[in-house]
């Protein structure tokens, strides 16, 4: 879009004396003029006009004009709104609409009835209310039945290795070393063997797994029908105890 800049100074030919030619005004002179504010208008936009279609940065302009679309990802959080301290964007009203600044007790309202799979609110009572922390609780030891030899991975956590009653003699279970699978401090896995027949050995790589009350180290046999659970003390250290387990 261009502005109108004027290209004769008609003031200037209005203060000339009478009879300079130069006062007098061509035809040429207006031609011009008009020529130029013409264009100046043409590149403008007026109130009922339509922009030229292309993509404005953030806007594509179509349909002759008459469509306005934002682009894809170009409202940043930054240009959505300034949200209020202990506030989430969610939408508490029940209806279709805009997005609202509700808070945890919205959260909470609009919670299902509870089961075996919602989340439990743990609230700090020496904190405000937003502090409370919203979590997905298991119920029991989830089970990762494996007869033969495997090593713990990190989705253990929490669960039980089962050596079932199929299983077959000399399987390990194995727990990785640091270095190679840098499983949480704190994570803590059970064995279960439910072999009547064959023991199952619980072994640990460079690392460092200590006995229960003895604290004697390296590869431990769990017997038929034992029990053992291991758990990550500190980062090349475990400590496993249980019935069945020598």
């Amino acid at each position: 879009m261009t502005d109108y800049t004027k290209l004769t100074d008609f003031a200037a030919k209005d203060a000339l004396a009478i009879g300079v030619p130069e006062k007098l005004v061509m035809g040429a002179e207006l031609d011009a003029e008009f020529e130029a504010i013409e264009a100046a208008i043409a590149s403008k936009t007026d109130g009922i006009g339509n922009v030229a279609v292309g993509d404005y940065g953030d806007i594509t302009v179509s349909a002759g004009g008459a469509t306005w679309t934002l682009d894809t990802a170009t409202v940043s959080l930054a240009k959505m709104a300034n949200l209020a301290a202990s506030k989430f964007i969610a939408r508490a009203t029940a209806s279709t609409g805009v997005p609202e600044a509700v808070t945890f007790a919205d959260f909470a309202a609009l919670a299902e009835a509870p089961d075996a799979d919602d989340p439990l609110l743990v609230y700090d009572a020496s904190a405000s209310a937003h502090k409370q922390v919203a979590f997905k609780y298991a119920v029991g030891i989830p089970q990762n039945a494996q007869d033969g030899n495997y090593t713990v991975a990190l989705t253990d956590n929490g669960k039980h290795i089962l050596h079932s009653s199929s299983g077959g003699a000399g399987d390990t279970y194995t727990i990785p070393a640091n270095a190679s699978v840098a499983l949480p401090i704190g994570f803590t896995v059970t064995f279960v063997n439910l072999d009547a027949t064959n023991n199952v050995s619980i072994a640990i790589t460079t690392d460092t797994m200590y006995l229960a009350g003895s604290g004697t180290t390296g590869t431990r046999t769990l017997g038929t029908y034992g029990w053992a659970t291991a758990m990550k003390v500190a980062s090349t250290t475990w400590i496993i105890y249980g019935a069945g387990l020598a």
